[in-house]
């Protein structure tokens, strides 16, 4: 399954997504689309930003964190 199927499919819409995106702060948003949308590793992220890979672990972490509360609010909107 690619990347675009899985996104519309089993996941919500492609708008919901990226708003949600929208709604992380700069460095948890840049790392989340270099690892999930560019496929890179996160220790190949680590080493392209030159910060430290517990740094990256934290900014996917978060970051999904609050990506599944932003679309967890927006589905419950939608219902």
């Amino acid at each position: 399954m690619d990347k675009e199927h899985y996104i519309i499919e089993g996941f919500g819409n492609k708008e919901m997504i990226f708003g949600a995106l929208q709604s992380l702060k700069a460095e948890q948003q840049e790392v989340l689309q270099l690892i999930y949308l560019e496929g890179y590793s996160q220790a190949e992220v680590a080493f392209k930003k030159k910060i430290p890979l517990g740094t990256v672990k934290s900014r996917v972490r978060l970051g999904m964190k609050k990506l599944k509360e932003t679309i967890d609010l927006s589905l419950l909107k939608l219902a």
